[in-house]
């Protein structure tokens, strides 16, 4: 599965969460004042507090998936993976929050995953085998 969001690394710039290219646009700002609800009463250090906590996002994600490749190749299992794995699935979209009917299965998340992996060894080969040509 292609990411959806904006590829990182995003950076926490005070209240802002922002792409550290300028020419992509910022991603969100987690200060309540922009949204209206600023009688909500959120600290300043909440609010950056937040804001670096969805700039790390991107990372977060992609060391989760790193963690759960690791942890099925040893053949490891417990709910913490079943945990990290639907985590994942929310974090790109595939298991809509409060729509289990819309959610796809964890076997076919796992399948979605396990095609992902093998067209990018595909890929590499294929680099690989090219870059031997040229040689």
């Amino acid at each position: 599965m292609k990411a959806k969001h904006t590829r990182g690394p995003w950076i926490a710039v005070g209240h802002w969460v922002e792409h550290p290219n300028d020419r992509v646009a910022d991603i969100c700002t987690c200060d309540p004042r922009a949204i209206g609800q600023d009688h909500l009463g959120r600290t300043d250090a909440e609010i950056c507090a937040n804001a670096r906590l969805i700039a790390a996002a991107p990372e977060l994600l992609a060391d989760l998936k790193d963690l759960l490749d690791l942890a099925e190749h040893h053949g490891l299992q417990s709910y913490a993976l079943e945990n990290a794995r639907a985590s994942i699935a929310k974090a790109v979209g595939v298991a809509p929050v409060g729509d289990p009917q819309k959610a796809l299965t964890m076997a076919a998340f796992d399948e979605l995953e396990r095609l992902e992996r093998r067209e990018k060894k595909d890929r590499a080969d294929a680099v690989r085998m090219a870059a031997k040509g040229q040689l």
